[in-house]
């Protein structure tokens, strides 16, 4: 399917560049101005007690100051720990800021524009978005710092949607997403010029308006995901999702944990605040970080890793909870007892207990849902073994690619094997091919025999390292299976060819012995029976017919060893192999210019006499072929004898055209050598002569 209708084209780059860093430059020291000079006016506002109505929301009242006190604080300990907090903020997203700054902008990145949106989407959050010190400089100072404030946080607020809009490459995907940037820059705007307060972000209208477009970039972001996003955009959305999906389940964690925990009033709800608001100051730095490695780095961590780990850990956490307090609260109500110290002493010791048992299963459990069986590839392997043994023929292959698919949860499986018309065509397969697929080569001794093709879990989402490893040593089982069936089926049709070949020896037989000796033996009896009776009364013609039997019978001998040899050259039983090689080698010798070389032993060991026929068929068609086409000079003939026979033809000719197909001859040696079990192989460059290679195993203990 196109998509590129969904994609608009990128905002402007060169020539707005230079003009829209000075403007972010301008933005961020005025934001530091507003930080800088709320230091003091946050100090203070911290400090004061609230006597009715409290001027910040961080202010503590008299009752709370009481129990600050209880705690071991000073209300300046307290004004040093929320400014603490700021200053987290504004040092972790500057540094982001300034290392996509660095890598993007000033390096003259492709993306630099969207560099210099990020880094100022970042930085901003850090100075102003997330800063309570900016906001006390307009609580306390009012006038034209407000003003400056509203108009610094608006910019920034439109600058951080534009980047999360935009996000990961700069364009607007679908295309209406360019108008959630123009009506951002309307609300800021109404809320700058004319007096709503309700507009503002962090009031009631200003929240749903907010929730409202964080829900359409959410929707854009999902469309861009699955349609037109590629393998590696996929990744840095996931690694923006991440860290913001961080941010929010730690605000809901600690609210659960808060309510469900923390004492009601009293020095303990209050330190119970206090942890939570320094734990959840941290989960914005996560959040940094994702957004600087999903730009910056994202090639070097697997972010399906951390996510992974991440809801292993977070649903131990959930269950560790429910224990925690099913136990603490069903004892309780059980023995109606206030006094909870003891059953929260058996919860712990029972989750210390369950917790590594839990976090295993949950482990495998989240593995197994995600990515299949690919963290455990021994059991795949062993399930894929126990399969391909309980079933046989041609469903050992509709078997293996069913397996496969179940067990790593992939869409789409398929094997594929040499076709007749040249390629690979499809042999089994599970599932409808998806437009990306990976391919895994099925090799036998380095020869390609065929492929397994996979379709990826998501489109455009790449195999991990895990999947391709596990992948390949199932390629590798796959390719003996193939091997096994393509053996299976050359031994049938080899049989086949044997129970032919068989029965077209006798009917060439029967021939030759019908039609041929037949005759020739019925037409002696009639003249031998015609000389017997023309013996007395005429002997001349007796005579003549007797000369005429004795030469038909010299004929019949002679068709006789014809027979004979073609059913076994009879030198083989005279002589041996090598005597019948050399005895062939000397008669070509004295009609042809051709120099033969011999080197073989004197002996050779009792070979089988299927063995001795293969070997020298081999030989002749060899040699004959050196003599009717290589046009050599010399020709090298080697025959060596161990644990299988090994004989070479080599000669210095004119060699094989390298697109020259295999004829009859070579097609016949290979298939003699393969029916005793050997090999056959011919090696040629062109202008440099051809060797063939026959190699012929021996029964052992029949080599010496």
């Amino acid at each position: 399917m196109d998509y590129s209708n969904a994609v608009a084209d990128p905002l402007p780059r060169e020539q707005w560049l230079p003009w829209a860093q000075t403007a972010a430059g301008v933005h961020v020291v005025l934001s530091l101005l507003l930080f800088v000079v709320g230091i003091p006016q946050f100090f203070q506002i911290l400090v004061t007690p609230c006597v009715r109505e409290c001027q910040y929301f961080l202010q503590l009242k008299t009752a709370e100051i009481a129990n600050l006190h209880s705690l071991g604080w000073t209300l300046e300990d307290y004004a040093l720990y929320q400014i603490g907090q700021e200053f987290l903020y504004l040092i972790t997203f500057s540094l982001v800021s300034a290392v996509i700054f660095a890598k993007l902008v000033r390096q003259r990145d492709t993306r630099a524009w969207y560099g210099l949106l990020a880094a100022f989407g970042l930085i901003s959050i850090g100075t102003i978005l997330l800063s309570e010190t900016s906001l006390a400089t307009n609580v306390a100072l009012g006038g034209n710092w407000q003003v400056l404030y509203e108009v610094l946080k608006g910019s920034a607020y439109v600058a951080f949607m534009a980047f999360c809009i935009l996000f990961p490459d700069g364009r607007f995907v679908p295309p209406w997403t360019r108008w959630l940037i123009i009506a951002s820059i309307v609300w800021m705007a109404t809320w700058i010029v004319l007096p709503i307060p309700a507009l503002d972000p962090a009031e009631s209208v200003g929240i749903y308006l907010s929730m409202t477009m964080l829900a359409l970039m959410l929707a854009a972001q999902i469309y861009r995901y699955r349609r037109v996003s590629t393998a590696t955009e996929r990744q840095q959305t996931k690694w923006f999702i991440f860290g913001f999906g961080v941010v929010l389940a730690s605000i809901m964690l600690w609210s659960t944990l808060t309510i469900t925990f923390s004492p009601p009033t009293g020095a303990g709800r209050l330190a119970a605040n206090l942890f939570g608001q320094g734990l959840l100051a941290l989960f914005p730095v996560v959040f940094a970080a994702c957004i600087g490695i999903s730009l910056l780095r994202y090639r070097l961590w697997d972010i399906d890793i951390i996510v992974n780990r991440t809801l292993v850990y977070a649903m131990l956490t959930a269950l560790m909870v429910a224990l925690y307090a099913l136990i603490v609260s069903g004892l309780g109500r059980l023995f109606h007892t206030d006094d909870t110290f003891a059953f929260s002493l058996l919860a712990t010791g029972v989750i210390a207990v369950l917790f590594q048992p839990l976090r295993g299963g949950l482990q495998s459990a989240v593995n197994r849902r995600l990515f299949g069986e690919r963290d455990d590839p021994a059991r795949v392997l062993t399930r894929l073994t126990d399969q391909l043994e309980a079933h046989a023929g041609e469903s050992l292959l509709d078997t293996l690619v069913g397996t496969v698919a179940v067990s790593l949860r992939l869409p789409y499986v398929a094997i594929r094997l040499p076709a007749q018309k040249g390629g690979f065509a499809v042999a089994a397969q599970v599932g409808k091919r998806p437009t990306h697929v990976e391919t895994f080569p099925l090799l036998h001794q380095q020869d390609a025999i065929g492929e397994l093709e996979v379709g990826l879990r998501s489109p455009g989402e790449a195999l991990s390292t895990a999947d391709h490893q596990l992948l390949g040593s199932i390629a590798l089982l796959t390719a003996a299976t193939v091997r096994t069936i393509q053996l299976t089926d050359e031994v049938q049709e080899a049989r086949v060819r044997t129970v032919s070949a068989r029965e077209e020896e006798r009917r060439r037989l029967r021939r030759d012995l019908h039609d041929g000796l037949g005759p020739m033996l019925a037409g002696q009896g009639l003249k031998l029976g015609a000389a017997r009776q023309l013996l007395r009364t005429k002997p001349e013609v007796a005579e003549r017919l007797l000369d005429e039997v004795i030469s038909q019978s010299e004929n019949t001998v002679t068709e006789v060893r014809r027979l004979v040899y073609a059913l076994r050259p009879p030198t083989l039983d005279e002589f041996g192999l090598v005597q019948a090689i050399r005895e062939h080698v000397e008669a070509l010798r004295m009609g042809i210019p051709l120099k033969i070389t011999l080197n073989a032993p004197d002996d050779l060991p009792d070979i089988p006499a299927a063995v001795e026929v293969a070997a020298f068929r081999v030989f002749q068609e060899a040699l004959n072929n050196v003599v009717r086409h290589a046009q050599a000079q010399e020709c090298t003939i080697t025959i060596q004898v161990g644990d299988s026979m090994e004989i070479s033809i080599q000669d210095d000719g004119v060699g094989l055209a390298a697109d020259r197909s295999s004829g009859v001859g070579l097609v016949s040696m290979r298939e003699r050598a393969a029916e005793v079990g050997g090999v056959c192989r011919m090696e040629s460059r062109s202008g440099h002569g051809v060797c063939v290679r026959l190699s012929l195993p021996l029964p052992n203990g029949d080599a010496s």
